[in-house]
């Protein structure tokens, strides 16, 4: 059951280009959900996704995200579609509220990118149920932690106990404080506060202590968390279908201040035991730091394989070097291609999903030192989010990334006496800069998913 709003769903199959401009209020927005709970207040599983602009509204006048012409209509059985509202509470500081959706006690997860042509970066800072609505704050920041104005895509998925998953490969966790230094392994749905325990990395009495507060995975599958050092928590998600890919992940740090959580390397995956294994590294300040953060994961789209009106498109910016495994792999790490060179993503850490271009391969194009071009053929429908998380290497929070903007290519034309194609090739064109501003290169997770409505 789904439903979408997107303001330009006329263009959705010509040349587009979404680089924001100032008076847009709203680009789009996507839902998903499925029944309510057993007591009809909550759904068991859902996805909200908009993409955002509110850099001109005054602080503080909530404003209407939707208007009655922008929505599609639902089809029969499933829920309507209500108005979203967002406000402007600060400069660099929103509120995104996805009416009727409210889950209770933080559960679920938001992740955020911004969305421009300057060296901002934006987050999920915290998000709950306030009234029945899901409330997701959102904040963004310049490369020296000042607040920044900026339009960003928002994406908050969540599950609750006894939700299929729809047969999806899906997984999300939330690690938030108080905790001890490792936490156990967690069966999928919300997780019970965990009991007091040691390990090496206790002996680090300047880490602030964290625990796994939420975590899905899809089926029968866990979320394993520890904390490896000060700023560093090894992820380990297990579920059938983990093992076969890489997928598509995105992190983003939570709470107040100037702080940021990446990869420190791409998810490492292990069939034998399907099993995708990561480590995230966190910062405050510039230095290393136990921050709260939550992480999403998926090799199909949040809503599943068999939701069509979902088209999930991811892959990893990099090409492999013979000789050096250090991924993993079996053929050589990954790093950035050569300037100007187009070149077929990766296949292990690439996907072109439902739709058009189903089994397409991806292609990755280096323009600039930091700047790139993921190229996803034949996607179908307009954007429903875009998410970039890079790969800081180092720890350090030196490399964050943005989204410039993204365009469709015009529908290829038919031949003689045969019918044009409806759907053309999506190119993101995003970019990545250090804490000075100045662009740099780096290994970054690059998603768009599209609807079809």
């Amino acid at each position: 059951m789904a439903w979408s709003r997107d303001v330009d769903r006329a263009e959705a199959s010509v040349a587009v280009s979404i680089v924001i401009a100032a008076v847009v209020a709203l680009v789009g927005s996507f839902r998903f959900q499925t029944k309510p709970d057993a007591e009809g207040d909550h759904y068991q599983s859902g996805y909200e996704a908009a993409l955002v602009d509110l850099r001109n509204a005054p602080i503080g006048e909530e404003q209407d995200l939707s208007t009655d012409e922008d929505r599609a209509p639902p089809a029969a059985g499933d829920f309507p579609p209500p108005p979203d509202r967002g406000v402007r509470l600060a400069p660099g500081a929103y509120r995104v509220l996805f009416e009727g959706s409210g889950i209770p006690d933080r559960h679920g997860a938001a992740v955020v990118t911004a969305i421009g042509d300057d060296a901002v970066t934006c987050r999920a800072s915290d998000w709950d149920d306030h009234r029945g609505d899901e409330q997701v704050d959102v904040v963004c920041v310049g490369a020296g932690g000042e607040p920044a104005d900026a339009a960003f895509s928002v994406m908050f998925a969540y599950r609750l106990p006894g939700d299929p998953g729809h047969d999806e490969v899906f997984a999300y966790l939330r690690i938030d404080r108080p905790s001890p230094p490792a936490a156990p392994s967690i069966a999928a749905g919300p997780v019970p506060p965990a009991a007091s325990s040691t390990s090496a990395a206790a002996s680090d009495q300047q880490a602030e202590p964290m625990r796994l507060t939420d975590g899905w995975s899809s089926g029968e599958g866990t979320v394993e968390v520890v904390r490896l050092a000060r700023g560093r928590h090894e992820v380990r998600l297990v579920a059938e279908g983990f093992g076969r890919m890489a997928g598509n992940l995105q992190v983003n740090a939570l709470g107040e201040g100037d702080v940021f959580c990446a990869p420190t390397d791409v998810v490492a995956v292990d069939d034998g035991h399907d099993t995708a294994t990561v480590t995230v590294g966190c910062i405050r300040d510039g230095a290393l730091a136990d921050v709260p953060f939550a992480l999403t994961y998926a090799g199909s789209p949040a809503g599943g394989d068999e939701r069509s009106s979902t088209h999930l498109a991811y892959l990893v910016n990099g090409v492999r070097l013979a000789g050096d495994d250090r991924n993993g792999t079996g053929s050589g790490r990954l790093d950035v291609p050569p300037i100007g060179a187009r070149v077929r993503a990766d296949a292990a850490r690439s996907l072109n999903g439902a739709g058009a271009g189903a089994g397409a391969d991806n292609w990755i194009v280096r323009t600039a030192i930091g700047r790139y071009e993921a190229i996803f053929p034949d996607v179908e429908g307009g954007a429903g989010h875009v998410q970039v998380t890079p790969v800081d290497e180092a720890g350090r929070g030196a490399p964050r990334c943005a989204v410039d903007g993204w365009t469709t290519n015009p529908p290829s034309p038919g031949t003689a006496g045969a019918t044009a194609v409806p759907t053309g090739d999506v190119t993101v064109h995003f970019h990545c800069f250090d804490r000075f501003s100045s662009d740099v290169d780096t290994l970054a997770y690059v998603s768009y998913e599209a609807t079809t409505f």
